[in-house]
C-alpha cells in the first residue's frame, strides 16, 4: 500500500510522511525542499483594470505604479515598482528563502541595473518610513538586469548600493517579450572557523516553465562580515560589511531586519513589464 508502512510483527500499520512535491503550486521545480513549518507564498494575480488583489501578505510601495491583475498574470506601468511580502502581522520574519518569479520584458527605459529583482533579508520601509530606519532598510538584491548582466547587490543604508561584478548573460541586453525564470536564493553558511555569514544563488530557466523548467545556477556570492562587502554604515558604529544573517541584526530600528521580500523594477513603460507564477517559500539548508 503506497505511503504506508506494515509492521508485520505488531500486527500494527505506520502511516508514512507523504514525500514533498518537486514542484510549486504553480508547477514550477523546487531547487530547494521546504523548511519543516516554513512560511510560504504563492501569488493569486486575479481581478482587473489596474487593481491590485486583496492579498494581505502584499503591501505596495509606490504610488507612481499601475498594476493590472488578470489570469495569474501580474502587468506593471510606472516608474518605481515595489512588491513587499510579508506576514500579514508583520511579526514572524523570512529565514533562508527560495524566491521564484517568471518576468517578461515589454518596454522600458533601460535602465541597467533594473530587471528582474527581488531583495531578501530586509524590512525596507515595512514598518516604519526609510528615513527614520535607514538600518532597516538593509537587504540583499540578486539582480538579472535590463543591460544583460547578473549581479548580487547589498543595500547597506538606502539608497547606497554595493554590487558585485556582473556576470553576463544576455548579448545585447535581457531580450523583449519572452518569459524568464527567475530564483533567488538566500541561505545562513558558516566558513571553517565557525563564522557566520549568507549564500545568494541566482538561477534562470528560459523554457518558459515547461515541464517545472531547466534551472541553472547563474552565479552565487557568500558574503561574510571580513569580507568587505559593504559601503555606507546606516548609523555610528554599525558596520556596512555586517553579514545579514537570520536573527538579530546589529542596528536594526525594528528588531525584524528580515520581514519582508521585494520585488522591484525601475522606469518601466506603459505595460511595461510583466510577472508570473511568482512564490516566496522558507527553505531546509
Amino acid at each position: 500500500m503506497a505511503g504506508v508502512l506494515a509492521l508485520a510483527t505488531a500486527g500494527l500499520f505506520a502511516v508514512l510522511p507523504k514525500p514533498e512535491s518537486p514542484y510549486d503550486t504553480f508547477g514550477v521545480s523546487k531547487v530547494y525542499g521546504s523548511a519543516k513549518d516554513g512560511m510560504s507564498w504563492e501569488a493569486n494575480w486575479t481581478g482587473g483594470e489596474y487593481a491590485w488583489s486583496e492579498d494581505p501578505w502584499v503591501e505596495i510601495g509606490s504610488h507612481d505604479i499601475r498594476y493590472r491583475t488578470n489570469d495569474g498574470i501580474l502587468t506593471i506601468s510606472g516608474e518605481t515598482s515595489r512588491i513587499y511580502v510579508r506576514e500579514p502581522n508583520k511579526k514572524r520574519q523570512w529565514t533562508d528563502v527560495e524566491v521564484t518569479v517568471y518576468a517578461k520584458r515589454v518596454a522600458d527605459a533601460g535602465v541597467p541595473y533594473s530587471g528582474i529583482v527581488a531583495a531578501v533579508r530586509t524590512n525596507h520601509g515595512v514598518t516604519s518610513d526609510l528615513e527614520s530606519a535607514p538600518c532597516d532598510s538593509r537587504g540583499l538584491t540578486a539582480r538579472l538586469r535590463f543591460d544583460g548582466g547578473a549581479d548580487f547587490g547589498k543595500e547597506t543604508s538606502h539608497p547606497t548600493t554595493v554590487a558585485t561584478k556582473p556576470v553576463p548573460v544576455f548579448d545585447g541586453g535581457m531580450p523583449y517579450n519572452e518569459w524568464i525564470g527567475y530564483k533567488h536564493v538566500v541561505y545562513d553558511i558558516t566558513d571553517i572557523a565557525g563564522v557566520a555569514g549568507t549564500r545568494q544563488e541566482l538561477w534562470m530557466d528560459l523554457t518558459g516553465g515547461k515541464n517545472g523548467g531547466v534551472w541553472r545556477m547563474l552565479a552565487s556570492h557568500d558574503d561574510f562580515p571580513y569580507s568587505g562587502f559593504g559601503q555606507v554604515a546606516c548609523a555610528p558604529g554599525v558596520s556596512p560589511s555586517l553579514a545579514y544573517v537570520n536573527g538579530v541584526r546589529a542596528g536594526s530600528e525594528s528588531g525584524l531586519p528580515s520581514i519582508s521580500v521585494l520585488f522591484r523594477a525601475d522606469s518601466l513603460g506603459e505595460n511595461g513589464l510583466q510577472y508570473k507564477w511568482a512564490s516566496v517559500r522558507e527553505i531546509a539548508k
